[in-house]
């Protein structure tokens, strides 16, 4: 089989390379010399840590002036557009918590273990700003704006949303959230490319982030306090002491791994039911957009749907094949030198992350 054979990568996607490197110089670096530990206030560190999200839209805005908001897809949307992208975020939560369930089985989720901790002394007002309208905004522009619009430059569609979904899941620095943010982040671009606009893809970010926060919230204010509870379990003892059972450890682990399959076999039921439901969905953003040939471009073809295609006359397929009865510009490479390096850094980090939460290794 012939290698295929890609042009050198633009600047535009050296850059990102780059702008990865920075990013985690910048936080981990905050985080080595203590200034994290000087910020008492978790939604202001939070926003902090959002501003230096900004970063490569600043690169990508003296770079490109004139190209600026065609380049970040800030093209106004009709607001069935914007609705029916919260809807499509409806229907991933199931995957994104079967994402969320798998990797728990065997690393933890500490960031909602964090974030329970500060909600007692965090206004919910402020919460909301830090952790929903601030990521929704300059993480969209950021990721879906110039990552992703760097990578599409490569004229490779699907490899780019893959690569960029990547990036998003890779500077969240664990496995837990890099799991359930790359498969978001894939679906997410998804809608951004069948809008032409990251407006839809804002509304989602934002829809997730504000509905955890604004759930723990309802959680933590509905449950009863800690003395609630050991009073009540102190005299449900007093009252059951005669009557005690306990049963062997056997018998309990096997009902909590029984519980937990269960759980998960239903969760991936709606989160294929889900999945399917999102994707006729995003074909009619499609639609709506006049995007649907555009949708039909990125889709990878492979084995006999490509030569069916081609002996139906689809020029997109044919496109995609290689054969080229219409004229397409040369696709580049995505990986480069830069861009390696600025993943393995970040994956670096989560390992590390890993090894100090499992108590491998102490700072």
């Amino acid at each position: 089989m012939e290698k295929k054979k890609y042009e050198k990568p633009g600047i535009e996607i050296r850059l990102v390379g780059v702008v990865l490197i920075l990013i985690m110089v910048l936080i981990e670096g905050a985080s080595f010399f203590g200034i994290w530990s000087l910020i008492d206030a978790y939604w202001l560190r939070s926003a902090i840590a959002e501003v230096v999200m900004c970063l490569p839209i600043l690169i990508y805005f003296i770079r490109c002036r004139g190209q600026f908001v065609a380049m970040m897809r800030l093209n106004p949307v009709k607001i069935r557009v914007i609705l029916l992208a919260v809807l499509i975020e409806i229907c991933i939560t199931p995957l994104a918590g079967l994402c969320n369930l798998i990797t728990e089985l065997f690393t933890p989720n500490t960031v909602n273990e964090v974030m329970g901790v500060y909600i007692d002394t965090t206004p919910y007002g402020l919460m909301i700003i830090s952790m929903a309208i601030i990521p929704a905004i300059v993480e969209e522009i950021a990721m879906r704006g110039v990552v992703l619009s760097a990578f599409s430059r490569s004229g490779r569609k699907f490899a780019a949303i893959l690569f960029a979904s990547a990036c998003f899941g890779l500077i969240h620095g664990n496995i837990n959230q890099f799991a359930y943010a790359f498969v978001v982040g894939t679906v997410m671009a998804l809608v951004v490319e069948a809008a032409d606009s990251i407006f839809p893809s804002m509304a989602m970010h934002f829809f997730t982030n504000g509905f955890s926060i604004t759930f723990m919230y309802i959680l933590q204010y509905s449950t009863i306090t800690a003395e609630q509870a050991k009073g009540f379990m102190a005299q449900l003892g007093e009252e059951t002491q005669e009557a005690e059972i306990v049963l062997p450890e056997e018998v309990v682990e096997t009902i909590v791994n029984a519980t937990m399959i269960i759980t998960i076999a239903i969760v991936a039921a709606l989160a294929v039911g889900g999945l399917f439901a999102a994707s006729k969905l995003i074909a009619k953003i499609a639609q709506i957009s006049g995007r649907t040939e555009y949708m039909k471009s990125i889709k990878p073809k492979f084995g006999k749907r490509k030569k069916a295609a081609l002996e139906a006359g689809d020029s997109f397929a044919a496109a995609q094949a290689g054969v080229n009865p219409v004229p397409e510009l040369p696709k580049t490479r995505i990986l480069n030198p830069a861009l390696i390096v600025g993943m393995a850094l970040w994956v670096g980090i989560m390992i590390l992350y890993e090894l100090l939460v499992h108590g491998v290794i102490k700072l």
